[in-house]
């Protein structure tokens, strides 16, 4: 009986790792300087910004584009919706090569923030 108690015990171990090891891969990771530029499939962001007038959402990729709405510290970002013309690619680069998320904006609309750890981290959908 305690041979199977312990035989048992170490399967469930070993089959739980890779079970772990593929919920984690789904998670975008930064590179060296916490830049995304892979957003996988993480749908939902949120502002990790402590600024507490929040984080710019601009019209465009880049500092140089107008600020069309704030996101506030803890707020949850999604993608941008296709149907308002958003959709892929999410990660578009500015004139640096800097890489910006693409998120739904005000109304009908998409906009632009940072895509660095900084101001933005993905978070795990809840089934």
């Amino acid at each position: 009986m305690l041979r199977r108690l312990l035989a048992l015990s170490l399967i469930s171990s070993i089959s739980a790792v890779p079970t772990a090891a593929v919920a984690s891969a789904d998670i975008p990771s930064a590179d060296a300087n916490g830049d995304y530029y892979d957003v996988r499939e993480a749908r939902i962001w949120e502002v990790v910004d402590p600024d507490p007038d929040g984080l710019n959402c601009r019209s465009g990729p880049g500092t140089k584009y107008p600020v069309v709405e704030v996101k506030r510290p803890a707020q949850a970002l999604y993608l941008a919706s296709e149907h308002f013309g958003g959709g892929p690619p999410y990660i578009e680069k500015d004139e640096r090569g800097l890489p910006w998320l693409k998120v739904d904006g005000g109304y009908e609309s998409y906009c632009f923030v940072r895509a660095n750890t900084l101001f933005v981290e993905p978070t795990r959908e809840r089934p």
